[in-house]
Protein backbone atom coordinates (compact mmCIF):
# COMPACT_ATOMS: atom_id res chain seq x y z
CA UNK A 1 0.00 0.00 0.00
CA UNK A 2 2.09 3.05 -1.18
CA UNK A 3 0.35 7.10 -1.10
CA UNK A 4 2.31 9.94 -2.83
CA UNK A 5 2.34 12.76 -0.56
CA UNK A 6 3.44 16.11 -1.78
CA UNK A 7 1.96 19.38 -2.93
CA UNK A 8 2.41 18.68 -6.63
CA UNK A 9 1.52 15.12 -7.19
CA UNK A 10 0.54 14.27 -10.70
CA UNK A 11 -1.83 11.20 -11.30
CA UNK A 12 0.07 7.88 -11.27
CA UNK A 13 -1.13 4.37 -11.18
CA UNK A 14 1.11 2.56 -8.85
CA UNK A 15 1.31 -1.01 -8.60
CA UNK A 16 2.47 -2.98 -5.78
CA UNK A 17 4.26 -6.18 -4.60
CA UNK A 18 4.64 -7.65 -1.35
CA UNK A 19 8.55 -7.40 -1.33
CA UNK A 20 9.94 -6.29 2.27
CA UNK A 21 13.37 -5.11 0.17
CA UNK A 22 14.27 -3.07 -2.40
CA UNK A 23 12.03 -3.23 -5.13
CA UNK A 24 11.22 -1.56 -8.26
CA UNK A 25 7.78 0.26 -8.69
CA UNK A 26 6.33 1.42 -12.00
CA UNK A 27 4.47 4.65 -12.13
CA UNK A 28 3.08 5.61 -15.34
CA UNK A 29 5.58 3.96 -17.28
CA UNK A 30 8.93 4.78 -15.26
CA UNK A 31 10.13 2.43 -13.21
CA UNK A 32 11.66 3.77 -9.97
CA UNK A 33 13.32 1.85 -6.91
CA UNK A 34 11.53 1.95 -3.59
CA UNK A 35 13.26 0.92 0.03
CA UNK A 36 11.37 -0.39 2.24
CA UNK A 37 12.55 0.34 5.98
CA UNK A 38 11.47 -2.25 8.57
CA UNK A 39 8.98 -3.74 6.00
CA UNK A 40 6.93 -0.55 5.62
CA UNK A 41 8.52 2.40 5.44
CA UNK A 42 9.58 3.07 2.09
CA UNK A 43 11.33 5.81 0.06
CA UNK A 44 10.34 6.54 -3.29
CA UNK A 45 10.83 10.06 -4.48
CA UNK A 46 9.81 10.93 -8.03
CA UNK A 47 8.00 13.37 -10.32
CA UNK A 48 5.59 11.74 -11.94
CA UNK A 49 4.78 12.82 -15.62
CA UNK A 50 1.33 13.51 -17.26
CA UNK A 51 0.86 12.23 -21.32
CA UNK A 52 -0.80 15.15 -21.66
CA UNK A 53 0.57 17.58 -23.20
CA UNK A 54 2.63 15.22 -25.37
CA UNK A 55 5.62 17.46 -26.03
CA UNK A 56 5.90 17.93 -21.89
CA UNK A 57 7.00 14.62 -20.83
CA UNK A 58 8.07 16.10 -17.35
CA UNK A 59 6.99 19.42 -16.70
CA UNK A 60 6.33 19.16 -13.01
CA UNK A 61 8.26 21.49 -10.60
CA UNK A 62 7.28 19.95 -7.54
CA UNK A 63 8.19 17.16 -4.86
CA UNK A 64 7.11 13.74 -4.86
CA UNK A 65 7.63 14.03 -1.14
CA UNK A 66 7.62 10.89 0.69
CA UNK A 67 6.25 7.23 0.01
CA UNK A 68 4.63 5.13 3.16
CA UNK A 69 2.77 2.81 4.50
CA UNK A 70 -0.53 4.14 6.67
CA UNK A 71 -0.77 1.16 8.50
CA UNK A 72 1.48 -0.22 11.29
CA UNK A 73 0.93 -3.60 10.49
CA UNK A 74 2.76 -5.71 8.13
CA UNK A 75 2.25 -4.91 4.41
CA UNK A 76 0.02 -7.56 2.40
CA UNK A 77 -1.29 -7.27 -1.35
CA UNK A 78 -4.40 -5.55 -0.30
CA UNK A 79 -4.37 -1.68 -0.79
CA UNK A 80 -5.74 0.46 2.02
CA UNK A 81 -6.92 3.30 1.82
CA UNK A 82 -5.10 6.49 3.31
CA UNK A 83 -6.87 9.59 4.46
CA UNK A 84 -5.50 12.65 4.88
CA UNK A 85 -6.44 15.92 7.05
CA UNK A 86 -5.46 19.38 4.93
CA UNK A 87 -4.34 21.82 7.07
CA UNK A 88 -3.61 25.78 5.21
CA UNK A 89 -4.19 24.12 2.28
CA UNK A 90 -0.89 21.63 2.51
CA UNK A 91 -1.89 19.76 -0.26
CA UNK A 92 -4.68 21.72 -1.80
CA UNK A 93 -5.86 21.36 -5.06
CA UNK A 94 -3.72 18.70 -5.69
CA UNK A 95 -5.96 16.31 -3.96
CA UNK A 96 -8.22 15.41 -7.00
CA UNK A 97 -4.57 14.22 -8.79
CA UNK A 98 -3.17 11.61 -6.48
CA UNK A 99 -3.92 7.69 -6.55
CA UNK A 100 -7.29 7.04 -5.74
CA UNK A 101 -6.49 5.12 -2.70
CA UNK A 102 -5.23 8.59 -0.85
CA UNK A 103 -7.93 11.59 -0.11
CA UNK A 104 -8.33 14.42 1.54
CA UNK A 105 -11.36 14.53 4.13
CA UNK A 106 -10.65 17.87 6.14
CA UNK A 107 -9.72 20.89 4.92
CA UNK A 108 -9.03 24.45 5.70
CA UNK A 109 -7.45 27.46 5.04
CA UNK A 110 -8.30 31.02 6.37
CA UNK A 111 -7.13 32.12 2.54
CA UNK A 112 -10.59 32.42 0.52
CA UNK A 113 -9.06 32.10 -2.92
CA UNK A 114 -7.19 28.76 -2.88
CA UNK A 115 -10.04 27.98 -0.69
CA UNK A 116 -12.65 28.92 -3.51
CA UNK A 117 -10.41 27.08 -6.08
CA UNK A 118 -10.20 24.02 -4.11
CA UNK A 119 -13.95 23.84 -3.10
CA UNK A 120 -14.64 24.28 -7.06
CA UNK A 121 -12.10 21.04 -8.06
CA UNK A 122 -13.33 18.94 -4.40
CA UNK A 123 -16.94 20.14 -4.09
CA UNK A 124 -17.37 16.42 -1.79
CA UNK A 125 -14.63 18.07 0.83
CA UNK A 126 -15.84 20.08 3.34
CA UNK A 127 -13.57 23.21 3.91
CA UNK A 128 -13.66 25.22 7.24
CA UNK A 129 -12.28 28.88 7.08
CA UNK A 130 -9.74 28.91 9.34
CA UNK A 131 -7.95 26.58 12.07
CA UNK A 132 -8.84 28.16 14.78
CA UNK A 133 -12.58 27.40 13.54
CA UNK A 134 -11.87 24.01 12.46
CA UNK A 135 -10.78 23.37 15.85
CA UNK A 136 -14.26 24.35 17.04
CA UNK A 137 -15.34 22.41 14.40
CA UNK A 138 -16.95 19.03 15.73
CA UNK A 139 -17.56 17.53 12.36
CA UNK A 140 -13.86 18.81 11.30
CA UNK A 141 -12.54 16.98 14.22
CA UNK A 142 -14.07 14.09 13.53
CA UNK A 143 -12.89 13.64 9.99
CA UNK A 144 -9.47 14.46 10.94
CA UNK A 145 -9.19 12.14 13.93
CA UNK A 146 -9.89 9.59 11.25
CA UNK A 147 -7.15 11.22 9.14
CA UNK A 148 -3.58 8.61 9.04
CA UNK A 149 -2.42 12.29 7.58
CA UNK A 150 -1.86 15.63 8.08
CA UNK A 151 -0.45 18.00 6.14
CA UNK A 152 0.20 21.46 6.76
CA UNK A 153 0.93 24.29 4.61
CA UNK A 154 0.96 27.57 7.10
CA UNK A 155 1.47 30.91 5.92
CA UNK A 156 5.19 31.92 4.69
CA UNK A 157 4.55 35.31 4.38
CA UNK A 158 6.56 36.61 7.60
CA UNK A 159 8.73 33.72 7.53
CA UNK A 160 9.86 33.85 4.02
CA UNK A 161 12.64 35.85 2.44
CA UNK A 162 11.02 36.91 -0.34
CA UNK A 163 9.65 39.44 1.87
CA UNK A 164 11.68 42.63 3.01
CA UNK A 165 9.04 43.63 5.25
CA UNK A 166 8.80 39.80 7.12
CA UNK A 167 8.08 39.74 10.73
CA UNK A 168 8.85 36.37 12.08
CA UNK A 169 7.44 37.53 15.62
CA UNK A 170 3.74 37.51 13.91
CA UNK A 171 0.88 35.43 14.91
CA UNK A 172 1.31 34.32 11.60
CA UNK A 173 4.69 33.40 11.72
CA UNK A 174 3.50 31.45 14.38
CA UNK A 175 1.22 28.88 13.00
CA UNK A 176 3.86 27.27 12.21
CA UNK A 177 3.88 25.82 15.71
CA UNK A 178 0.25 25.84 15.92
CA UNK A 179 0.44 23.43 13.11
CA UNK A 180 2.45 20.67 15.76
CA UNK A 181 -0.61 21.24 17.66
CA UNK A 182 -3.18 20.38 15.00
CA UNK A 183 -1.42 17.44 13.70
CA UNK A 184 -1.16 16.22 17.37
CA UNK A 185 -4.60 16.97 18.95
CA UNK A 186 -5.69 14.67 16.02
CA UNK A 187 -3.47 11.92 16.24
CA UNK A 188 -2.13 11.42 12.94
CA UNK A 189 0.74 8.75 12.08
CA UNK A 190 2.18 11.09 10.37
CA UNK A 191 2.18 15.09 10.36
CA UNK A 192 3.65 16.85 7.82
CA UNK A 193 4.67 20.91 8.20
CA UNK A 194 6.26 22.87 4.64
CA UNK A 195 8.33 25.56 4.95
CA UNK A 196 10.65 27.81 3.24
CA UNK A 197 14.41 27.58 3.66
CA UNK A 198 15.19 30.97 5.30
CA UNK A 199 13.39 28.64 8.38
CA UNK A 200 16.91 28.34 9.04
CA UNK A 201 17.49 31.99 8.98
CA UNK A 202 18.68 33.06 13.14
CA UNK A 203 15.77 35.54 12.86
CA UNK A 204 13.24 32.08 12.75
CA UNK A 205 15.50 30.62 14.99
CA UNK A 206 13.00 30.84 17.93
CA UNK A 207 10.19 29.04 15.42
CA UNK A 208 12.14 26.16 14.85
CA UNK A 209 12.78 25.80 18.57
CA UNK A 210 8.98 26.41 19.64
CA UNK A 211 8.25 23.21 16.88
CA UNK A 212 10.63 20.90 18.49
CA UNK A 213 9.60 21.59 21.71
CA UNK A 214 6.15 21.08 20.96
CA UNK A 215 6.67 18.41 19.02
CA UNK A 216 8.81 16.76 22.09
CA UNK A 217 5.63 17.50 24.71
CA UNK A 218 3.12 15.94 22.22
CA UNK A 219 5.84 12.54 21.91
CA UNK A 220 6.13 12.87 18.25
CA UNK A 221 9.52 12.41 16.67
CA UNK A 222 10.54 14.90 14.54
CA UNK A 223 12.76 14.88 11.59
CA UNK A 224 13.67 17.74 8.28
CA UNK A 225 14.55 17.21 5.02
CA UNK A 226 15.28 19.98 2.92
CA UNK A 227 13.98 19.40 -0.84
CA UNK A 228 15.07 20.34 -4.33
CA UNK A 229 12.84 19.78 -7.52
CA UNK A 230 15.74 20.11 -9.25
CA UNK A 231 16.81 16.66 -7.69
CA UNK A 232 13.60 15.29 -8.35
CA UNK A 233 12.73 16.08 -12.72
CA UNK A 234 11.32 19.51 -11.56
CA UNK A 235 12.21 23.16 -13.06
CA UNK A 236 11.74 25.76 -10.50
CA UNK A 237 14.06 26.48 -8.28
CA UNK A 238 11.92 26.48 -4.94
CA UNK A 239 13.70 24.63 -2.21
CA UNK A 240 11.37 23.77 0.66
CA UNK A 241 12.00 22.15 4.13
CA UNK A 242 9.83 19.67 5.02
CA UNK A 243 9.05 18.93 8.93
CA UNK A 244 7.62 14.92 9.56
CA UNK A 245 6.64 14.23 13.10
CA UNK A 246 6.27 10.58 13.16
CA UNK A 247 3.84 9.23 16.20
CA UNK A 248 6.09 7.47 18.57
CA UNK A 249 4.06 4.05 18.38
CA UNK A 250 4.57 4.46 14.46
CA UNK A 251 8.21 5.47 14.87
CA UNK A 252 8.81 2.46 17.38
CA UNK A 253 7.14 -0.02 14.66
CA UNK A 254 8.68 1.62 11.49
CA UNK A 255 12.03 3.00 12.86
CA UNK A 256 13.34 6.45 11.78
CA UNK A 257 11.61 8.00 8.62
CA UNK A 258 13.90 7.12 5.83
CA UNK A 259 16.45 9.97 4.05
CA UNK A 260 14.97 11.39 0.92
CA UNK A 261 17.47 10.93 -1.95
CA UNK A 262 17.85 12.46 -5.05
CA UNK A 263 15.98 10.12 -7.81
CA UNK A 264 16.09 12.38 -10.93
CA UNK A 265 18.79 15.36 -12.23
CA UNK A 266 16.13 17.70 -14.17
CA UNK A 267 16.61 18.66 -17.67
CA UNK A 268 13.82 20.17 -18.17
CA UNK A 269 13.33 24.42 -18.66
CA UNK A 270 11.04 27.05 -19.02
CA UNK A 271 10.96 26.29 -22.84
CA UNK A 272 8.94 23.02 -22.26
CA UNK A 273 6.18 24.38 -20.08
CA UNK A 274 4.82 27.41 -23.00
CA UNK A 275 1.49 27.13 -24.24
CA UNK A 276 1.88 27.46 -28.85
CA UNK A 277 1.46 30.90 -29.70
CA UNK A 278 -1.50 30.41 -31.10
CA UNK A 279 -3.11 29.49 -28.23
CA UNK A 280 -2.20 32.68 -26.18
CA UNK A 281 -3.30 36.38 -26.09
CA UNK A 282 0.05 37.90 -25.89
CA UNK A 283 -1.70 41.18 -25.81
CA UNK A 284 -3.08 40.30 -22.28
CA UNK A 285 0.02 38.72 -21.47
CA UNK A 286 2.43 41.90 -21.97
CA UNK A 287 4.18 43.75 -19.49
CA UNK A 288 4.44 48.25 -19.78
CA UNK A 289 8.19 47.61 -18.20
CA UNK A 290 11.52 47.99 -19.88
CA UNK A 291 13.97 45.81 -19.47
CA UNK A 292 17.63 45.61 -20.31
CA UNK A 293 19.95 42.57 -20.75
CA UNK A 294 22.10 42.11 -17.25
CA UNK A 295 25.52 42.75 -17.73
CA UNK A 296 28.28 39.96 -18.08
CA UNK A 297 25.45 37.30 -16.69
CA UNK A 298 26.42 33.75 -17.14
CA UNK A 299 23.99 31.16 -17.54
CA UNK A 300 23.88 28.79 -15.01
CA UNK A 301 22.03 25.02 -15.47
CA UNK A 302 20.58 24.47 -12.57
CA UNK A 303 19.61 28.29 -11.91
CA UNK A 304 16.72 30.56 -13.16
CA UNK A 305 18.27 32.49 -15.46
CA UNK A 306 17.52 36.31 -14.75
CA UNK A 307 19.00 37.71 -17.98
CA UNK A 308 17.12 40.56 -18.27
CA UNK A 309 16.25 43.54 -15.48
CA UNK A 310 14.69 46.50 -15.31
CA UNK A 311 17.92 48.30 -14.01
CA UNK A 312 16.75 47.46 -10.58
CA UNK A 313 17.41 44.35 -8.68
CA UNK A 314 15.56 42.13 -6.88
CA UNK A 315 13.00 39.27 -8.40
CA UNK A 316 10.23 41.22 -9.08
CA UNK A 317 12.43 43.58 -11.68
CA UNK A 318 13.91 40.58 -13.11
CA UNK A 319 12.83 38.64 -16.59
CA UNK A 320 13.43 35.02 -17.25
CA UNK A 321 15.61 33.11 -19.91
CA UNK A 322 13.46 30.08 -21.42
CA UNK A 323 16.34 27.95 -21.50
CA UNK A 324 16.67 28.35 -17.85
CA UNK A 325 14.98 26.83 -14.69
CA UNK A 326 11.47 28.38 -13.25
CA UNK A 327 12.10 30.93 -10.63
CA UNK A 328 10.09 30.72 -7.21
CA UNK A 329 6.19 31.29 -8.18
CA UNK A 330 4.93 34.35 -5.99
CA UNK A 331 1.74 36.60 -5.47
CA UNK A 332 3.36 38.70 -8.65
CA UNK A 333 3.87 37.52 -11.98
CA UNK A 334 6.54 36.00 -13.65
CA UNK A 335 8.08 37.45 -16.68
CA UNK A 336 9.91 35.95 -19.53
CA UNK A 337 11.69 37.12 -22.74
CA UNK A 338 9.41 35.02 -24.88
CA UNK A 339 11.99 34.86 -27.74
CA UNK A 340 9.55 32.93 -30.58
CA UNK A 341 7.91 36.41 -30.91
CA UNK A 342 10.56 38.70 -29.42
CA UNK A 343 8.78 40.05 -26.51
CA UNK A 344 8.70 40.50 -22.44
CA UNK A 345 5.79 39.01 -21.65
CA UNK A 346 3.65 37.55 -18.29
CA UNK A 347 3.41 33.32 -18.13
CA UNK A 348 -0.17 32.53 -18.46
CA UNK A 349 -2.01 30.74 -15.73
CA UNK A 350 -1.47 27.04 -17.91
CA UNK A 351 1.95 27.64 -17.91
CA UNK A 352 2.56 28.78 -14.17
CA UNK A 353 0.57 25.28 -13.61
CA UNK A 354 2.64 23.23 -15.75
CA UNK A 355 5.95 24.73 -13.96
CA UNK A 356 4.30 23.77 -10.37
CA UNK A 357 3.22 20.03 -12.04
CA UNK A 358 -0.86 20.72 -12.29
CA UNK A 359 -2.35 18.67 -14.56
CA UNK A 360 -4.27 19.69 -17.67
CA UNK A 361 -7.29 18.90 -16.35
CA UNK A 362 -7.31 21.32 -13.38
CA UNK A 363 -9.41 24.55 -13.55
CA UNK A 364 -10.00 27.60 -11.80
CA UNK A 365 -13.57 28.72 -11.43
CA UNK A 366 -14.89 30.75 -13.72
CA UNK A 367 -14.48 34.44 -13.51
CA UNK A 368 -11.02 34.01 -11.59
CA UNK A 369 -8.52 36.87 -13.03
CA UNK A 370 -5.39 36.36 -13.78
CA UNK A 371 -3.69 38.20 -10.50
CA UNK A 372 -5.90 36.23 -8.75
CA UNK A 373 -4.90 32.78 -9.84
Amino acid sequence: PIALLGNHARQANVFYESDRHTQQLDFNGISVPVRYTDNLLVEADVIIHSDSPAQLPNPSGSLMVDAFNSHVTTPDKTEHHVTVCDYFGGVGCMTSCMPEHFSTQAYCDSNSLPRDVFSYNNPSVPVNTSLYNAMSSPDFRARASACDVGVCGPPCNDTSALNMYRDPHSPTAHLLADSVDAIARHQHKIGVIECPTSIFDPQCQHLLDEVYARSGSHDNVTTMFRISPLDHGGIQTRDRVFIMLTRSDVHDALGPFPAIQPTATSAGTIRDVLEPIAALDIATLAVDREYVRRPSYRHRPRNANACYYTGRHGPHNYAYDLDGKAPILTSKPTIIFDDRVGQFRKLSIREMLRVQGMPESFQFPPGTSHTAA
